[in-house]
């Protein structure tokens, strides 16, 4: 047995057959109106929910006298002809046409019935009277929708009797065929070229219109249709006739009708013999270049005033040559903090380094995102800034001079200028410190506001010199700085 091998669905044609030896069937839920010619054992249909044919025997359900009492009353029912048999609405046999079939062992055949429930259609296929599949998925539909008919595939091993059973709200619609085996029987047609070679496909998006071709043969010279399907897609996109012992088909579909999946070919003769091409099946096209980001580091958290520095690493993941802008996007109201361009050859990576000047949060503390963005990928992280605790005034020691060498007894002055780089107002003491063996000699308060700045002259009476000359150091100390210089005293 084969349905929809190796599918998502189903698929194929449809042929006209003669009325009489189409030997359709229906059977109401009340019974009031029972099959003609079937003569099939009876059975419990597990999808109809009933006996199938309605007039078999039911196990326990009746017992022989009324099962004789109803053959007396078929045996007195006149049986009508094909035209009465069948009604509007039936099920019909579109292919195989004809209900008894001979058929080489291992063909693979196309049931086709028509579709009496519509899209929906649920086909309960039997053999022998037990249950063998139900036709149902996408190309089942896609196939009911542009042929107005259901499909089953199925590769003929034994002998016996496959039926098609449809329950359309109630209405109960049924069908048959009687299948022998003979080497002389119905086969499958064959594919003797097809075009283009499915080896030289290229991506999909490479082409404008493409022309899909086979050339069949039947021995029987029976060949009918071709089914074009798009894989993937679930689309019937079209049958196109095909007939006598060699044909060609071809359809040329654009290329935004198809899928990357391909199209494939069901060709068919008028006895439901089919053989399916091979796929023609596309390249997915692979990105030129592809920048990924494969970490993110930050100094978060930051105190309110200093500078978010953001490490970010970027791998080209494509096969080519690549640039892209790296950006470094903050806040609940996303802005564009940083941004720097990076070209990066195929599977290299590069870090760079973008940075966001933080304000002072609202409260203690603030967090919110940070997004690193490339062109083709992101990554989120948390950003926390929090209220810094206010610096102490500090004073350094931003400039320092001399007014040496002097003689010996001369005033050697000193001037130095102090900043207070603390966040308060403060005061300390500015000491001149002289000598080898520190001492300190002149010292002076000094007061000053946050960032505030003042040039100190700190005098020293220099003695006379060891010698014609001596050096020493002084030191200009603060408490919290201090800048040092060597001065010469001579005689």
């Amino acid at each position: 047995m084969s349905r929809l091998l190796n599918r998502d669905d189903g698929g194929s044609a449809s042929s006209d057959g003669d009325d009489c030896p189409n030997s359709t069937e229906r059977v109401s839920d009340n019974r009031r109106t029972v099959l003609f010619g079937i003569g099939v054992t009876p059975f419990l249909s597990p999808m109809l929910g009933e006996w199938w044919p309605p007039w078999g025997e039911r196990g326990g359900d009746t017992d022989e006298t009324d099962g004789r009492e109803e053959a007396d009353e078929r045996s007195d029912t006149t049986e009508p002809d094909v035209d009465e048999e069948r009604s509007d609405g039936s099920l019909e046999r579109l292919r195989p046409p004809d209900r008894d079939l001979t058929v080489q062992p291992g063909t693979q055949l196309m049931f086709e019935v028509s579709a009496e429930a519509g899209i929906g259609q649920r086909t309960e296929w039997l053999l022998d009277g037990e249950q063998e599949d139900i036709s149902m998925g996408p190309w089942e539909s896609a196939y009911i929708d542009h042929q107005g008919a259901d499909i089953w595939l199925h590769t003929v091993e034994s002998e016996g009797e496959i039926g098609a059973a449809v329950d359309d709200d109630g209405d109960v619609y049924t069908t048959a065929w009687d299948v022998s085996l003979d080497s002389d029987g119905i086969g499958s047609p064959s594919i003797t070229d097809s075009s283009p070679p499915r080896d030289e496909l290229a991506d999909l998006d490479e082409y404008d219109t493409i022309e899909f071709e086979v050339s069949a043969t039947d021995p029987d010279g029976n060949l009918d249709q071709v089914v074009w399907w798009v894989r993937a897609a679930d689309v019937v996109y079209d049958v196109t006739p095909v007939s006598g012992r060699e044909d060609t088909a071809s359809i040329s579909p654009d290329a935004d009708e198809l899928v990357q999946e391909g199209v494939v070919a069901w060709v068919l003769n008028e006895h439901g013999g089919m053989v399916e091409s091979g796929v023609w099946e596309f390249g997915f096209p692979t990105a030129e270049s592809q920048f990924e980001i494969e970490g993110v580091d930050t100094n978060s958290p930051i105190s309110g005033g200093e500078t978010l520095e953001v490490e970010v690493t970027i791998q080209n993941a494509g096969d080519t040559d690549g640039t892209t802008d790296v950006d470094l996007v903050v806040g609940h109201d996303p802005e564009l903090a940083d941004s720097e361009s990076v070209e990066i050859g195929p599977g290299d990576a590069a870090t760079l380094s973008l940075t966001f000047e933080a304000g002072d949060p609202a409260g203690e503390s603030e967090a919110f995102p940070g997004v690193i963005e490339t062109a083709d990928d992101e990554s989120e992280f948390q950003i926390v800034v929090e209220d810094a605790e206010p610096t102490p005034a500090t004073f350094d020691v931003q400039g320092l001079s001399t007014n040496a060498p002097v003689s010996g007894g001369e005033t050697l002055e000193t001037e130095a200028t102090i900043r207070n780089v603390g966040d308060e107002s403060g005061t300390t003491d500015i000491d001149l410190v002289v000598g080898h063996d520190p001492v300190v000699e002149y010292s002076e308060m000094l007061t000053l506001e946050p960032d505030e700045e003042a040039t100190l002259r700190l005098p020293f009476e220099a003695g006379q010199p060891a010698g014609e000359s001596e050096a020493f150091p002084i030191e200009v100390d603060t408490g919290a700085d201090s800048a040092t210089e060597m001065v010469v005293v001579t005689s």
